[in-house]
């Protein structure tokens, strides 16, 4: 899976000057491979201000048909030292600042000419003593390993990135609770909950347990967009593991796709507990879903 290979059967009659090499030749298969015909980073203005940074790339496709690539950027310092998320709006694995989607790949050689994300200006998360900072534009298979990448040089000034550095938040040693195996359809986490005995409430049957995660513990969340609003994204979790996240982001790409909705599954991506439980603002504890 993943090659194209052609068998070519050679008859042994008609080929016997063959036989050392036997009636059965393999060739072209080569490994899959993913290759950039350009990849940029551009400013987007109005009024005469910077408004996000776009970075749009044209790549081709070998040998992974039915496979789906993600395609991710990443934002760095001069000295190639990560740019941190400053509210987890625009974050990846490791709290990068960065933004990503999903690609499907459809044939066994597909070229794409235009495959774009973009960051808004507020969210470049930049200090001055970080330019002139750079992007990664990458490409990664389902499991996480690269196929191809292409570094870039941010289009953002001095002037425009005079934001204070964040300050230190507060300790926040809080543990929340939550119970796993409750969604049916998807191993998500229901709750937060404040005390183990009202999660324990909330699981009713023995495959479900309760789990406790700290405000400083990591969760993974699936990003859903709808197609040319960037203004409505939900993160579709939380999920205890990376495992977890991607059979969900399996399942709503697969109901996007039989029921051709105008919504985008990105790929996972994970962030504190404390992150997330701010961007919904500690939102009241669910009841249980009347269909598990």
């Amino acid at each position: 899976m993943g090659q194209e290979c052609h068998l070519i059967m050679l008859p042994w009659r008609r080929c016997c000057r063959h036989a050392l090499l036997g009636t059965v030749l393999l060739t072209g298969c080569a490994p899959p491979t993913v290759t950039f015909i350009f990849a940029n980073a551009e400013r987007r203005e109005a009024a005469d201000r910077l408004r996000a940074v776009v970075f749009q790339s044209a790549f081709e496709a070998r040998g992974l048909a039915h496979e789906q690539l993600v395609y991710e950027v990443r934002l760095y310092a001069h000295d190639r030292r990560p740019i941190l998320s400053r509210d987890g709006r625009y974050e990846l694995q490791g709290g990068h600042v960065g933004a990503a989607r999903s690609v499907m790949v459809l044939r066994s050689r597909q070229r794409f000419t235009d495959v774009q994300v973009e960051i808004p200006a507020d969210e470049l998360g930049l200090q001055e003593t970080d330019l002139p900072a750079l992007a990664e534009i990458g490409l990664y298979d389902v499991v996480g390993n690269r196929m191809a990448a292409e570094w870039r040089r941010l289009p953002v000034n001095a002037q425009e990135v005079g934001m204070p550095p964040p300050a230190p938040l507060p300790p926040d040693d809080r543990v929340f609770w939550f119970v796993d195996g409750a969604l049916g359809w998807a191993p998500m986490l229901l709750g937060p909950y404040a005390t183990e005995d009202e999660a324990a409430r909330i699981a009713l049957r023995p495959s479900e347990t309760t789990v406790k995660i700290g405000t400083a513990d990591y969760v993974w969340f699936v990003p859903m967009q709808k197609i040319g609003r960037s203004e409505y994204k939900q993160w579709i979790g939380p999920c205890r593991s990376e495992t977890g996240a991607r059979h969900v982001a399996r399942t709503l790409t697969e109901s996007v796709e039989q029921w051709r909705d105008d919504f985008e599954i990105g790929p996972p991506f994970m962030v504190r507990l404390g992150t997330w439980l701010a961007r919904q603002k500690e939102e009241p504890a669910p009841d249980r879903p009347s269909t598990p």
